[in-house]
């Protein structure tokens, strides 16, 4: 469970990462906030940010957080007093899949139910990952959407349904409580009318 939820936070890092470059271009060049991202978007303007989305989630932890802080200038403490332990379960993980590799080499391992290696762990010591890889994501998120994401994951579900929003007799006047209602039923979060119609007015002016 330890080792899935290892590989969860990397594909979450990913995904928030890549989040961030999106709505913060610039930040790539050390401009910070000198491009909305808002602007390439409507433009359908896409970009790669391939190289350093995997140079943030590939390799040793104080690489991984050395070259997250090159790319957005800081590093948050939270994440960064929890190397040591994220090295120890990288270590654990690839251990784990190395046996795996090893000793079943060449056999149809689960097709013929040979037994699959496993590190077992104490329930202590596997709240102790969960907790670790918890308090990871936490700390990363909670930096890159007040640094660098901000609303603009809201953009980008406005910008993907925006057609479907204006239609009608209304048409531009229902976008605001149609948006409101899509993130209630897509998310489940209520997002006021008067917010949306922020969201609205701000796409329209990049």
């Amino acid at each position: 469970m330890a080792l899935s939820a290892a590989s969860y936070l990397e594909i979450y890092m990913r995904e928030v990462i890549l989040l961030a470059l999106t709505s913060d271009p610039f930040v790539v060049y050390g401009l910070p906030h000198q491009l909305d991202g808002v602007v390439l978007l409507k433009a359908g303007k896409v970009l790669s940010f391939e190289a350093e989305v995997t140079a943030c989630c590939r390799g040793q932890w104080p690489s991984r957080i050395a070259k997250f802080k090159r790319l957005f200038g800081a590093v948050p403490s939270a994440w960064e007093s929890l190397v040591s332990d994220l090295e120890e379960l990288r270590k654990l993980r690839n251990a784990v899949g190395h046996a795996f590799g090893r000793d079943l080499r060449g056999q149809l391992a689960l097709l013929r139910g040979l037994e699959i290696p496993a590190q077992r762990l104490s329930e202590e010591r596997l709240k102790k990952w969960l907790s670790i890889i918890d308090l990871t994501a936490t700390a990363i998120d909670a930096y890159l959407v007040a640094n660098h994401i901000g609303a603009f994951e809201y953009f980008l579900l406005y910008h993907d349904r925006r057609s479907d929003l204006s239609k009608g007799r209304l048409g531009k006047k229902a976008a605001a409580p149609a948006l409101s209602s899509l993130f209630a039923s897509e998310w489940n979060r209520r997002v006021p009318r008067s917010y949306c119609q922020s969201i609205i007015a701000h796409y329209d002016a990049c």
